[in-house]
């Protein structure tokens, strides 16, 4: 139930949790909660947990946290976990919510396949629809660094405004890295612009783009959006292997400061 979760959340001794049914926390649920700062791996088993406007947050470094194996519904602006200076892994997991995860000094690691799709509003699994906070202005990701392991799999987008992902561009502006490994691709697809955080791109970068092997990114705006592909810092550094592969899509109205499949800025 989502009352065992939380007192495992809660629960400094406890950090392995193993999901054994379906969750779904109630409709008008408390916000944050404080929790102990520990290594903790959520072990989904294929099932689904709908946090709603539940969040999650250390006080202290995390130091590990590792959500896999499930389907998440999320309406927090950060996430239903936040946690800077830490190394959070996401492996084999669908979420569907407004931001995965508000951590701008964490290190993020993306394993298997991922899917990460920030919406205006979802239906939640008893059937009642649930408004997304900032509604569709947020990003999949605000991080310090991302890095897609070897032959993962990570589609990322957004409904409306937000760009799908944000490396040290806001709050903790140390730069950062986009690394996308052998063998991974990554495809993102921002909304259409209006009003929400880095509202005209897909990717926001400050710090160094690496894509190794035979790596694959690919961007793609929405029809008629204009949005571009990445915007990137001036101190930023793209390293592109031989074997690799960007590939940018514009789909709307071209045109001002936003013509270009990459804009740097500073």
């Amino acid at each position: 139930t989502y009352q065992e979760l939380e007192n495992a959340m809660k629960n400094r001794e406890i950090t392995v949790i193993n999901v054994l049914n379906d969750i779904s926390f109630p409709v008008g649920y408390g916000e944050y909660l404080l929790i102990p700062s520990r290594n903790i791996r959520l072990n989904g088993n294929n099932h689904t947990i709908d946090f709603k406007n539940r969040c999650y947050y250390f006080h202290d470094a995390a130091k590990n946290i590792n959500f896999n194996n499930m389907t998440i519904y999320g309406a927090n602006y950060y996430g239903p976990i936040a946690a800077n200076i830490s190394d959070i892994t996401y492996e084999n997991i669908n979420y569907i919510g407004a931001q995965l995860t508000a951590s701008w000094s964490a290190t993020v690691h993306i394993k298997g396949n991922v899917t990460v799709n920030s919406v205006i509003s979802y239906t939640s699994p008893e059937g009642v629809k649930i408004n997304t906070y900032g509604g569709g202005g947020q990003q999949n990701l605000q991080i310090r660094n991302l890095i897609f392991e070897e032959g993962s799999n990570y589609i990322g987008t957004s409904e409306w405004s937000g760009s799908p992902i944000q490396i040290a561009y806001t709050v903790d502006t140390t730069p950062g890295s986009f690394i996308v490994k052998d063998g991974a691709t990554v495809k993102l697809q921002g909304g259409v612009p209006g009003g929400g955080e880095d509202t005209y791109t897909n990717l926001a970068l400050n710090g160094n783009l690496q894509m190794l092997g035979k790596s694959k990114l690919d961007i793609v705006s929405q029809e008629g959006s204009g949005r571009l592909g990445i915007i990137a810092s001036l101190n930023s550094k793209i390293e592109i292997g031989s074997e690799a592969e960007i590939k940018i899509t514009r789909n709307g109205v071209i045109g001002g400061s936003w013509a270009y499949g990459m804009y740097l800025y500073g």
